[in-house]
């Protein structure tokens, strides 16, 4: 068993070197030989998914969640990763039913939440949306800039509630996010541009 897992590692080592210097595809080979080395192994149909994801090539990263959803279905992974998947091809059906089935294994899990909830954002279900972002900031969600970001933009664009968008608005640049915050820079000055009666 070790030995299984050390091999495992090496692969996935291997693979990382290999995205460090933007070699997606050959990274996406790397896991091709692990899982047919290790078919057993979770994580490496969720890495080659993530990557396949990124490569756009969402058909097979679907089958990858798949297999993982059989393999350890426990785990809330291929939940997560199905969901995100079926989001990015405007499945929100499929996305919100993954997600879902993520929280009845995992019942609290941040990222499960804050992905379903934005799930709902882009199906333009603003109620269940800040439900969803909510129960995120409550379950500790690591990415709250996200959470502010988005449910700005679900009181704005959704609830057309200005007033509480520029709170999120302004307790986004406030995280310790240390990324680029000129997107959500310029939704706060529109707002502050717009005549709003606050």
């Amino acid at each position: 068993m070790a030995c299984h897992s050390q091999s495992v590692k090496s692969y996935v080592d291997a693979a990382d070197q290999l995205v460090l210097q933007r070699d997606i595809a050959g990274a996406v080979r790397v896991y091709h030989r692990a899982i047919q080395d290790y078919p057993r192994a979770s994580v490496l149909y969720i890495n080659q998914a993530a990557l396949l994801t990124t490569e756009k090539k969402l058909a097979h990263a679907i089958r990858n969640y798949e297999v993982v959803k059989k393999l350890n279905p426990e785990s809330f992974w291929p939940y997560l990763g199905l969901g995100r998947v079926l989001a990015l091809k405007e499945d929100f059906e499929g996305a919100r039913q993954a997600l879902k089935d993520g929280l009845k294994q995992c019942p609290h899990h941040p990222s499960l939440l804050f992905h379903l909830g934005q799930v709902y954002y882009f199906e333009g279900n603003g109620g269940e949306a800040l439900t969803y972002f909510n129960k995120a900031l409550d379950a500790k969600y690591k990415h709250r800039h996200k959470v502010y970001h988005y449910r700005g933009l679900t009181f704005e664009r959704l609830l057309h509630n200005v007033k509480r968008a520029k709170l999120d608005y302004e307790s986004y640049l406030l995280t310790d996010f240390k990324g680029d915050k000129t997107e959500v820079k310029k939704l706060l000055e529109q707002i502050d541009e717009t005549r709003y009666d606050f």
